[in-house]
């Protein structure tokens, strides 16, 4: 919302989001996803000739777990920006604010957020509205019944900035929410809402949330998230670090201009949208949504005919890689081999090399575009 008028009729129908990338493909296989999905996405808000942007994606932590990523940018195209503001409605219980170390927020009644303050007349409609000033990371978590018989925890992790606010309120409830689909204990319930605040653009300070949905008896959901910057601290770039409950950590690339190189103490990114997954310290998967460049702990992604889709997934010697391009696959290697190769069923071989970099061994393999290829690595 941008400036408190941004109009939701021509939002939903007469102007088009503009794709700019997606994962998988259009006409890609289910069975390509794997553990992530990704798209980015832009819009001209009308009422403000607002330039919007949006990245969201999930990421499979397990057969029964995962978490959505959320990242929006948001400024008005003449300078002129009061302020943003980013909605996210749940249900069931009110919100529970806490900061990055679980201590809890604290908020006080507030009358902002109305047509009298200068905002749309549909934030009328809003009660118990309450605010607090803050600038640093948070934790908005959403507690509900389920059908199931179940309680439902929805956490919003968000990263702070300067010059915010936070809000709690009741939203009217949901005309889309059929009786026979929620309990009855949510049905035609207020929903609690949390509205951020961004005062002045929020392109350079993005909205940018890992949601994290489970069941209060699940034992792998979000444990930590924290956020990094590349070396030169560019605005444009932002990195989250993901701990889930089964030792899998996820680092999380993402730059509003994709040509952009960023370096980092310990690799390098140059793309729209990428992911490092490790467990337990050990390489588990490098996907490269959109880009050229995707580099972690002596791992890396170049692609060698422009931006493009890789995923590598790494469990032990065994690999599956899914590319629409080709690319260069490096590695760390522990010890010494003459022949190195990656070795599919079918008899397909591809060889590699042994290179220094920085005085450590890798192995370089030049690969083509794949799909779902299994391979396996001899030394």
């Amino acid at each position: 919302m941008i400036d408190g008028v941004s109009n939701y009729a021509p939002m939903n129908t007469y102007h088009p989001f503009t794709l700019n990338h997606m994962y998988p493909s259009m006409d890609a296989s289910p069975v390509l996803v794997g553990d992530f999905t990704y798209s980015d996405v832009s819009f001209v808000e009308p009422s403000t000739d607002g330039n919007q942007s949006r990245v969201t994606a999930t990421v499979r932590t397990s057969d029964e777990s995962g978490y959505f990523v959320d990242i929006f940018r948001s400024a008005r195209s003449d300078g002129k920006d009061k302020k943003h503001e980013y909605l996210f409605h749940g249900q069931g219980a009110p919100i529970v604010l806490s900061d990055a170390k679980g201590n809890v927020i604290s908020t006080e009644e507030t009358d902002e957020l109305s047509s009298e303050k200068g905002d749309l007349v549909g934030y009328n409609y809003f009660e118990d509205k309450r605010a607090v000033a803050h600038t640093g990371n948070f934790v908005a978590q959403y507690e509900m019944p389920s059908i199931l018989e179940k309680k439902v925890k929805v956490n919003v992790w968000m990263k702070g900035y300067e010059q915010r606010q936070i809000f709690t309120v009741n939203a009217p409830y949901s005309r889309a929410l059929h009786q026979e689909s929620v309990p009855e204990a949510l049905y035609h319930k207020p929903l609690p809402t949390l509205v951020v605040r961004q005062t002045g653009e929020a392109k350079t300070r993005p909205f940018v949330a890992i949601i994290d949905a489970y069941n209060s008896t699940d034992a792998v959901n979000v444990k930590e998230v924290a956020y990094f910057n590349s070396n030169d601290r560019n605005s444009g770039f932002v990195g989250i670090n993901v701990l889930s409950g089964n030792g899998r950590r996820d680092f999380i690339y993402n730059h509003d201009n994709a040509t952009h190189e960023n370096n980092f103490s310990e690799g390098s990114f140059t793309g729209s949208y990428g992911i490092a997954s490790f467990i337990d310290g050990q390489m588990h998967s490098l996907f490269l949504g959109s880009g050229t460049v995707l580099e972690k702990n002596s791992w890396r992604i170049d692609l060698t005919a422009g931006e493009g889709a890789v995923l590598v997934e790494v469990k032990g010697d065994d690999f599956t890689v899914n590319a629409n391009k080709p690319f260069k696959l490096t590695m760390p290697v522990l010890k010494t081999t003459k022949n190195p190769m990656l070795t599919s069923a079918n008899g397909k071989s591809y060889a590699g090399k042994l290179i220094k970099v920085k005085k450590q061994r890798m192995l370089e393999f030049e690969l083509p575009a794949l799909e779902k290829a299994k391979l396996t690595l001899k030394l």
